[in-house]
């Protein structure tokens, strides 16, 4: 086997150690659904708004949250029905207008933390094999222990989510926090591959979706439609088409040879410098085993409520 082989290969389980750990956040979040109702229910916000304002944690300068930063945290999203759920919360009075952002009432910071409490009592709740839990909570702090915000811009706004002790905070709670922490690792070294390629966040996703396939404009719009109104995919079509990423014929879309090299290229260096802390071999594959079992503790999917979660 070529280095480039074992490269790739380690590369590839890296990945799937990614989407084990995003598979027990997900799966948590699901199985929090029917507290999450009710707690909407108990405070007064709506259950699609309510993972939004417990996620402000992450945003806010102790009760502010600027506008800047939001963008910033939401950098792939050309909607902005972010704006709706403030505009919810500020009627609601859990937030009011601040300058260009917003600041948190007492209301507002209270039922965040209300929302806080009642998942670190979830995770408490769950039988987590002890000596499992253990280890992997030991092995992910030497990854991103180090790890500071000058390396990862979006660390930072992930740790303002930790539970409160720190790493001296039981492992239950933590155990979530620190598979938040590894992920992100990740996701800002694919958001510093694609800066330094002169894109922008919503651009970028349409040229991947057509990278990973979607060969026509419906196609990608579908893929996108959480993210991305119709006529803002056209528009970043056709910024890609100026750029020489992408051509278009009818309906019909596909990447230039430019268009590969560069998205590969992107690829090649998020995988550089967001796995570069991770874990390989046998120690990568003893910890996957350890999270495997942490997963294995929550219901499966098909038996998982579905709704809002973030």
């Amino acid at each position: 086997m070529t280095v480039t082989e074992t490269d790739r290969s380690t590369v590839a389980r890296q990945r799937e150690f990614h989407d084990l750990m995003e598979k027990f956040i997900g799966n948590r979040r699901r199985a929090f659904i029917p507290r999450s109702k009710a707690l909407a229910a108990e405070l007064g916000v709506s259950e699609a708004t309510l993972p939004f304002l417990q996620h402000l944690r992450q945003i806010a300068e102790g009760d502010v949250v600027p506008l800047e930063r939001l963008k910033r945290r939401l950098c792939y999203s050309a909607r902005e029905g972010w704006r709706d759920k403030l505009a919810e919360l500020v009627s609601g009075g859990f937030a009011e207008k601040a300058g260009d952002g917003w600041r948190l009432t007492p209301r507002g910071l209270h039922a965040i933390e209300t929302v806080w409490a009642n998942v670190y009592e979830q995770l408490r709740a769950l039988p987590l094999p002890t000596d499992v839990l253990r280890r992997t909570v030991a092995a992910l702090d030497t990854v991103v222990g180090p790890a500071t915000g000058d390396e990862y811009d979006r660390l930072t706004m992930i740790r303002r989510c930790a539970p409160a002790g720190g790493r001296n905070a039981e492992d239950a709670v933590r155990i979530e926090q620190l598979f938040f922490e590894t992920c992100v690792l990740l996701d800002d070294g694919h958001i510093q591959a694609w800066r330094r390629a002169g894109y922008r966040g919503p651009e970028l996703d349409v040229l991947t979706k057509v990278w990973y396939g979607a060969n026509t404009r419906d196609a990608v719009k579908k893929a996108l439609s959480y993210s991305q109104a119709p006529e803002h995919v056209d528009a970043h079509i056709e910024e890609l088409v100026q750029r020489g990423d992408l051509e278009v014929e009818g309906e019909a879309v596909r990447l230039t040879e430019q268009g590969r090299r560069t998205r590969d290229r992107i690829e090649e260096e998020t995988d550089r410098d967001g796995l570069a802390r991770w874990p390989k071999g046998a120690e990568l594959e003893a910890l996957m085993a350890d999270v495997a079992a942490l997963v294995a503790v929550l219901p499966p999917e098909d038996q998982l409520p579905t709704g809002p979660t973030h």
